[in-house]
């Protein structure tokens, strides 16, 4: 029975303080100030005190008025000013049950905090300016409605209202701060309801420090084919892990304070997926424990953890096709190009059986050959980098490198009457990808060759150059004194298939290839790439290389 009674107690006490700060719980909170008000009234008509009975039962028939509107009135329908009179008439009441007491003490006049404060919590100023005046004319009022000696109610009086003044200025000015505060915050958790809602395409999930969801997405929904409310409070692990996966495990480096990427395969409507999805850590209190036991996590775990998911299927599917077309590149073009070359420089090496105009269609056609092979790689090369294919990493003489890059070149060079010339170190140690770094000095100096007139020169410089992070790097220097570039095309020589009015005046063969790729690779070797040039007066590309970092070098 005790246990039925105080669940009951406890049920009513809680509707009562979910109730009270509701506007139609008016006539509940004037309710304690008018039994206060009575209860005073009773004390004073019982002291023996001088006092003034009419004016006493005037308080009270002002403070059971006020209670009486309060109860009847309905604040939704009447204009908000109107509401200021309850607690105006609660100080009129105080007022006259001081100047009925007849203690010159003035100790009722405390009361009028009560309805001060409530005048304080409504916003605007104008509430604030008439409990201030309201609240002082009480005070004062004792000093005006009596005769004997002023000194002692100008001073309580004075004290009283200041004391109650100054503490409904700063419950104002408090309550003010706590109402922009929840402004913002309600501004901020609506625009984030706005932006959680939108977000159809990308699973947008939070989670606490144990890994349950706190806040899902539509595009979780979506991902998990179940309802936010369903997903919320719903285990990280559970959704996203393998059988016996930890937390740890799913957010990697996040629970260290960086970034974790990562892949999940799913079926999604019947149909394998891929999804690509990124965990970062929210903001935590370090004096909290932020982790259970057993879930794998340190005490210097964050408070959670931000999830967001991504369907990549598109996304691999071509990279997939790259891949079957780098395949097919290979195996349909370029190994019928090396068959066709070989033939070439077999008929070359016995021209003795050829005519001479035989022999000039064989040059011709190995002329023409390489450069369709050299299409060809360049092509293969562009889609092995858009498909992701890692650099290979070894220990290369760098100034090795550039002479194979020379050799290769010098037969060109030397049809165009253009001379090549070899400075700086005699060795130059790189962590790199041979192949590659190749094909970037190749590209170069095959470029500088063409734009270069006859008789020109083209200085390529190595040397050992450290790298700004203190580590081994080296930098390669090719310079021409060809015809320039002009500015305004200076800063798109490096976008695919863009070609400078000159090389298309002087029909310069090549797709616009070349700088593009060298600007990939440098790229993802992690150096630099510079183009300086002139009209005119020739073109000088300068390339930064740092030793390679392997994959496990690279941060989150």
């Amino acid at each position: 029975m005790t246990t039925v009674a105080g669940t009951r107690v406890r049920g009513l006490t809680r509707r009562v303080a979910d109730a009270w700060p509701t506007p139609d719980a008016s006539g509940w909170r004037h309710l304690p100030f008018t039994l206060l008000v009575v209860l005073v009234a009773l004390i004073v008509s019982k002291i023996p005190l001088p006092t003034r009975d009419p004016l006493v039962v005037a308080a009270v028939a002002v403070s059971l008025t006020v209670q009486a509107l309060a109860i009847l009135a309905r604040p939704a329908r009447l204009p908000g000013g109107w509401m200021l009179l309850l607690p105006l008439g609660q100080i009129l009441a105080v007022s006259l049950l001081d100047l009925g007491s007849g203690d010159r003490s003035g100790s009722v006049a405390v009361l009028l905090f009560i309805p001060g404060i409530a005048l304080a919590l409504v916003p605007g100023l104008l509430p604030l300016l008439a409990g201030l005046l309201a609240v002082t004319l009480a005070c004062f009022a004792p000093v005006f409605l009596t005769d004997d000696d002023r000194f002692y109610p100008v001073l309580h009086g004075a004290v009283t209202a200041l004391m109650i003044c100054a503490l409904m200025v700063h419950t104002h000015a408090m309550i003010s701060t706590v109402r922009r505060h929840e402004r913002s915050l309600a501004a901020a958790e609506n625009l984030m309801r706005s932006i959680m809602s939108a977000a159809s395409e990308q699973a947008i999930m939070a989670t606490d420090a144990t890994g349950r969801l706190v806040a899902a997405s539509r595009g979780a929904e979506r991902l998990f084919e179940a309802p936010a409310d369903r997903l919320v409070g719903t285990d990280l692990t559970r959704l996203m892990g393998e059988d016996g996966a930890s937390l740890a495990g799913l957010v990697g480096a996040a629970a260290d304070g960086g970034s974790h990427v990562s892949l999940w395969r799913r079926s999604i409507g019947g149909s394998p997926r891929v999804v690509e999805y990124v965990v970062t850590p929210r903001p935590g209190n370090a004096a909290e424990p932020a982790s259970e036991p057993g879930s794998g996590l340190g005490p210097a775990s964050p408070e959670g953890y931000l999830v967001v998911a991504t369907d990549v299927t598109a996304r691999e599917e071509e990279e997939e096709r790259q891949e079957q077309f780098i395949g097919l590149v290979t195996h349909e073009l370029r190994t019928p190009l090396v068959s066709i070359l070989g033939y070439v420089d077999l008929l070359r090496l016995d021209p003795a059986g050829l005519t001479t105009e035989q022999r000039e269609y064989v040059e011709v056609l190995a002329r023409n050959a390489r450069r369709l092979r050299g299409l060809v790689d360049d092509l293969l090369l562009s889609a092995r980098l858009a498909a992701g294919e890692q650099m290979a990493h070894e220990e290369v003489d760098a100034v090795e490198v550039v002479r194979a890059a020379l050799a290769s070149v010098r037969p060109i060079a030397d049809a165009a009457a253009v001379a090549l010339e070899l400075s700086g170190d005699d060795r130059v140690p790189l962590v790199s990808d041979p192949q590659r770094l190749g094909q970037v000095v190749d590209n170069l100096l095959t470029n500088a060759v063409k734009y270069s007139h006859a008789g020109g020169q083209v200085r390529v410089e190595v040397v050992a150059e450290p790298a700004p992070d203190g580590s081994r790097g080296a930098r390669i220097r090719v310079a021409d004194d060809g015809t320039g570039i002009e500015p305004d095309e200076l800063r798109r020589i490096t976008e695919p298939f863009y070609r400078s009015r000159e090389s298309r005046r002087r029909r310069i063969a090549g797709v616009g290839l070349g700088l593009t790729l060298v600007q990939a690779l440098v790229s993802e070797h992690r150096g630099t790439l510079t183009i300086d040039s002139e009209p005119g007066r020739g073109t000088e590309v300068v390339v930064r290389l740092p030793d390679a970092a392997g994959p496990g070098d690279h941060q989150d």
